[in-house]
């Protein structure tokens, strides 16, 4: 289950990717009402979903503001859990893939 979503417009000649920010101030990690479901991965700096803890409830989703149509952060709902980007452990494969060069990972200032 791919954690981005790109959408394209093939009338307006518009692409649009939804993808998680790695927020400086992850709204999504401040709304989980489940202790340890959400967490930062040291090494990455990513803000995870722990697929253990999360029991489904959607705050997170809800919390964050970049999650345009459920894009960022959605629900698998064979598994019940939410889901979004977790950097793949350091080495995102969309970055990686991208044959040019369109998707990289930067640090923001102030982040």
């Amino acid at each position: 289950m791919a954690r981005l979503r790109i959408d394209l417009d093939q009338f307006k000649a518009e692409v649009k990717a939804d993808l998680c920010w790695q927020c400086g101030k992850p709204l999504c990690l401040y709304a989980c009402p489940v202790p340890g479901a959400m967490t930062i991965d040291e090494a990455t700096g990513a803000r995870l979903i722990v697929a253990e803890k999360c029991t489904g409830c959607g705050e997170c989703a809800k919390a964050c503001p970049f999650n345009r149509e459920g894009g960022v952060i959605r629900l698998n709902a064979a598994r019940g859990i939410y889901v979004k980007c977790d950097l793949c452990g350091g080495k995102p494969a969309c970055a990686e893939t991208c044959p040019v060069n369109a998707i990289q990972i930067v640090a923001l200032k102030g982040a």
